[in-house]
């Protein structure tokens, strides 16, 4: 299938176009990905950590309370004042209840975090801050039981602000969810999870306080991220998956695909609002070349444009304007040479030169007998049709045959049949076709002539064959294209004794074209001008067939 010029140009620049925003596509959206990724993390790790500060700091203040308990026994006023701090302990956020009783040494257990012990009551929701000190001047265990609610640690989870889909827990060391966003994930191992990163952030948590895991694919089905909780064994865990994550990316896509396709479609109107002029332009200049290949000159293009199509323009209608001229030229000058030598001639201009070259060729003369006599009775304008008619009938014929007419003498016609010297009896057997046909054709102007109430004409035709000089003759302001040498003047002598409605031929035409040829009658003269007698043979007229009127050969 074959594209028009306005299709391949849309093709050459839609194509680039797409490319192009394909590949800052492909490029946008990995860069936006990975900055994407990059952000949840550096974003996640900042909410981890202060949310874990907080937590931590409630916790702490908590812890404070209740060691500030445990050294006001020392005090002046010591149950007074633990009264008074158990009280502002209990207007805590999260705090369920401080309860302050006694108990013996051997049930006492090891404490830690500086004698204090965190125990988490699952079944119950709370977390149990224990503190224990020795009561002052006798060996009894004052035990310091501080419930706080889970759900006080959860608010804090809940200020993180997290990606939609996104869920965070507060676990353990063990992986034991102590609170969550998500309530039905409170009292669950990390390990019900059944994702494949859980166990690496188990692992991880034994050895760092923070740390980021991604899982498959790009961008990942699942990120997790962890951070400890100060003064605690405990961490927030916080995960999402991956899609929720590069939403804004997935959304960035749909916007840029629906912008591509608006640019291309923007690109396409362009080309085809650029081009169209352009390819109208050459359209024009291709059919008026057409119209100029086919002989048409009277094509001419508007040149209403300023640019280089309009430049084009001009030029093509210059270029017309010469080859109407040259043609012109060409027909005038075919006139008068004849077409096949004003083609060459015109063709190769050193062809144009004074001078010529030796040729053996075969010479044709034929002239009407008694018209000299007969034109003084008829009117001037009369004579002039009757020449014209024979003539026009002469030229077409011989110029068919291959034949160059050199010139018109009043009613005489010269020409010769020119070629390679192995194509000369094929030259000359063409020159005695011509004769044949112009002698027939001459029987029908006679008819035309007579029933126009004009004389009847006949022509005696001379045929020579010999060697003449061909070429450009005169001088440089004026010349003409013709032959020259005695072989002319032989073919005039010959002319001349040749009778009304026969054909003559010389002894050396006959030589070249043999037994071809019917002779009729030798004539044996003594032409003027010329030593010896000659012999010349009358031929009959030659047709393998009825030979044409119509000047074709």
């Amino acid at each position: 299938m074959r594209l028009n010029l306005q299709a391949k140009l849309m093709i050459f620049l839609i194509i680039p176009a797409m490319v192009i925003n394909l590949c800052t596509f492909i490029w946008a959206f990995v860069y936006s990905r990975e900055s994407l990724i990059e952000e949840w993390i550096h974003g996640a790790n900042a909410k981890l950590e202060h949310a874990a500060d907080r937590i931590g700091c409630r916790l702490e203040e908590k812890v404070t309370l209740l060691r500030a308990i445990q050294q006001a026994e020392n005090s002046p006023h010591g149950p007074l004042l633990q009264a008074f701090l158990a009280q502002m302990l209990l207007s805590k956020p999260g705090v369920r209840f401080v309860d302050i009783s006694k108990t013996d040494e051997n049930s006492s257990e090891k404490l830690e975090e500086k004698n204090l012990t965190f125990r988490v009551n699952t079944e119950h929701d709370f977390l149990d801050i224990v503190g224990k000190y020795q009561t002052k001047g006798s060996n009894e265990w004052v035990e310091i039981d501080v419930a706080v609610q889970f759900g006080s640690l959860i608010e804090e989870l809940r200020k993180l602000d997290l990606w939609k889909g996104a869920k965070a827990l507060l676990v353990t060391s063990d992986g034991l969810c102590l609170a969550a966003t998500e309530p039905t994930s409170i009292g669950r191992s990390l390990s019900d999870f059944h994702n494949p990163l859980v166990g690496a952030i188990l692992q991880e948590m034994k050895m760092r306080d923070s740390g980021t895991f991604f899982g498959e694919g790009r961008p990942p089905d699942m990120v997790m991220g962890f951070q400890r909780i100060p003064q605690t064994h405990w961490y927030l865990v916080l995960y999402v998956e991956g899609c929720e994550i590069c939403k804004p990316m997935i959304h960035f896509r749909q916007i840029f695909l629906s912008a591509n396709i608006a640019s291309l479609a923007m690109i396409l109107l362009l080309v085809v609002l650029v081009t169209r002029p352009i390819v109208q332009a050459i359209k024009g200049l291709s059919k008026s070349a057409k119209q100029v290949e086919q002989g048409d000159y009277s094509a001419t293009l508007v040149t209403d444009r300023s640019d280089e199509i309009g430049q084009l323009q001009r030029r093509f209608n210059k270029m017309v304007e010469g080859l109407r001229q040259r043609d012109l030229i060409q027909r005038l000058f075919g006139r008068y040479v004849g077409g096949a030598v004003a083609k060459e001639l015109l063709e190769n201009a050193e062809n144009l030169n004074l001078g010529g070259e030796e040729r053996t060729v075969t010479i044709l003369m034929a002239d009407l007998r008694g018209f000299t006599p007969m034109a003084e009775t008829l009117k001037p304008t009369e004579v002039v049709k009757l020449l014209n008619r024979y003539l026009s009938r002469m030229t077409d014929i011989i110029e068919n045959c291959g034949g160059v007419i050199v010139d018109f003498y009043g009613d005489g016609i010269l020409a010769f049949f020119n070629g390679p010297n192995s194509e000369l009896a094929k030259r000359t057997m063409d020159a005695l076709k011509a004769a044949s046909c112009m002698q027939r054709s001459l029987e029908f102007i006679s008819s035309e002539n007579i029933a126009e109430g004009l004389p009847e004409l006949q022509m005696g035709i001379g045929i020579h064959t010999g060697q003449v000089v061909i070429g450009n003759l005169g001088s440089e302001k004026r010349g003409k294209y013709g032959i020259v040498g005695s072989a002319v003047n032989t073919t005039k002598r010959v002319e001349t004794i040749a009778k009304g409605g026969s054909i003559l031929i010389s002894e050396k035409t006959l030589g070249v074209i043999g037994s071809d040829v019917e002779v009729v009658r030798e004539i044996q003269v003594e032409l003027k001008g010329l030593e010896g007698t000659w012999q010349l043979f009358e031929v009959a007229w030659y047709s393998d067939k009825e030979v044409p009127i119509n000047g074709e050969c």
